[in-house]
């Protein structure tokens, strides 16, 4: 019923701005991202993280670490929700609660070195700009697994009142964008602001000078004794 309405309203459909020929895409974060200069925000590389990482370690101990990750609730514009198996699902796929406690559980590991993983908006058509080939070709590059033509939840609510308790996602089957009740299944695709990159390493040479120093000032103090 909830995937009839989806499709219903897809009649109001909001237009898809492409990425401009100056934006460049790029790994970073060793591969966990990929950074789009043209909207200055880096993408999880993978556009169904939270599918691969229920295979990965096993859809229970994902999911039980995602509710627990938000004390169980997420807080909504319209109060509050309680966290429940029945927002995820086993293939990368959660309604809108669900997608927003995975944003939050990726904020709390730190996931790519970031603490600033969010959903995206509706009004800079983030997802279109993801999917529209590109000259640095994010819909067809090697920098994105998973790309599914499947919705993904952006974070904008919708307010129409004739159509409450729903939100807008992107769908790559129209190329477009369109709103759904919030219980519908999508999947998510969670980006960060500007670059996320990773931590700088200290130079080994670095560390042993640091040693030395450490060793000589110790020695000093066995001699002063």
């Amino acid at each position: 019923m909830q995937h009839g309405k989806a499709l219903l309203a897809t009649a109001l459909l909001l237009s898809v701005n492409t990425i401009t020929a100056q934006a460049t895409v790029t790994a970073v974060d060793n591969g966990l991202g990929i950074y789009e200069s043209g909207t200055n925000v880096t993408w999880t590389s993978d556009a169904n993280l939270l599918g691969t990482l229920e295979t990965n370690q096993g859809y229970t101990s994902v999911i039980n670490a995602i509710i627990q990750a938000n004390n169980r609730v997420v807080q909504t514009i319209n109060g509050t929700h309680d966290l429940v198996d029945a927002d995820f699902n086993v293939n990368g796929t959660a309604d809108w609660w669900g997608a927003q406690a995975f944003v939050g559980y990726l904020n709390s590991i730190v996931y790519g070195n970031s603490d600033q993983w969010v959903l995206p908006t509706n009004t800079v058509t983030l997802y279109g700009q993801a999917y529209n080939a590109t000259p640095s070709g994010i819909s067809s590059s090697i920098l994105v697994a998973n790309r599914s033509d499947s919705g993904y939840w952006s974070s904008t609510v919708s307010n129409y009142s004739f159509y409450p308790n729903s939100a807008w996602a992107f769908t790559g089957w129209f190329n477009s964008q369109s709103y759904a009740t919030m219980d519908h299944q999508y999947l998510v695709w969670a980006i960060s602001p500007g670059v996320v990159a990773a931590p700088v390493p200290v130079p080994a040479a670095i560390w042993l000078f640091s040693s030395v120093l450490l060793g000589i000032g110790l020695i000093g103090k066995r001699r002063a004794a």
